[in-house]
């Protein structure tokens, strides 16, 4: 039978004991992802446009009425997307704690995902055409064995994220390190606890 752990406790911890993330330095992604990002845009509004003329060389009627309308609707969202993304980029932050890595970005839609360092099983960087053109960045940080990314962080300059890349590896590893040695400690004594209990049941 299991032994019971009458040392367990499971105090109550109230709402305002709970420490704020507000005022701890959070530190900006590179102003070079901002370009990225439009660039990216200004990708999507050429596809736009590229389409509606390969459209026209097919029909022209149907181009210039249907067409056209496509295209006062679809270059508006695009450029109401530009306005959102410039004026939303300067809340991409993110922070490095000793236990956790967190990424926040938003301002009406506010997102906030941290992860603690003991659960990260995997951080891969990558580096696309755009952000090899700018010497930026990403790294992905996983937890467990899927292929999408826990936590995405974008818009670092490819020193930093191989800076940052190895530092997690390393805490994590030290992580695991340290629970093999307390294992190793505490089995000494589960062993002779054991051999005990052998011993009781013999007699």
């Amino acid at each position: 039978m299991e032994e019971i752990d009458n040392n367990f406790e499971n105090a109550q911890v109230l709402s305002d004991s709970i420490p704020s993330f507000e005022g701890i330095p959070t530190e900006p992604i590179e102003k070079d992802y901002l370009k990225i990002l439009l660039i990216q845009l200004f990708f999507e509004l050429l596809i736009i446009h590229g389409a509606w003329f390969i459209v026209y060389q097919i029909d022209n009627a149907f181009a210039m009425k249907w067409g056209l309308i496509a295209l006062a609707v679809l270059v508006p969202i695009i450029l109401i997307r530009v306005v959102i993304t410039i004026a939303v980029f300067p809340t991409r932050k993110y922070l490095l704690r000793d236990q956790d890595i967190s990424y926040e970005q938003g301002k009406i839609f506010y997102a906030m995902t941290t992860v603690p360092v003991n659960r990260i099983q995997h951080v891969s960087l990558g580096q696309g055409p755009l952000e090899g053109l700018f010497k930026l960045a990403h790294i992905n940080v996983y937890t467990a064995g899927g292929v999408q990314a826990d936590l995405h962080l974008p818009g670092l300059k490819k020193q930093k994220a191989e800076d940052l890349k190895e530092y997690l590896l390393h805490k994590v590893k030290d992580l695991k390190v340290a629970d093999q040695q307390q294992t190793e400690r505490e089995s000494p004594l589960d062993k002779n606890e054991g051999l005990s209990s052998d011993q009781a049941i013999s007699l």
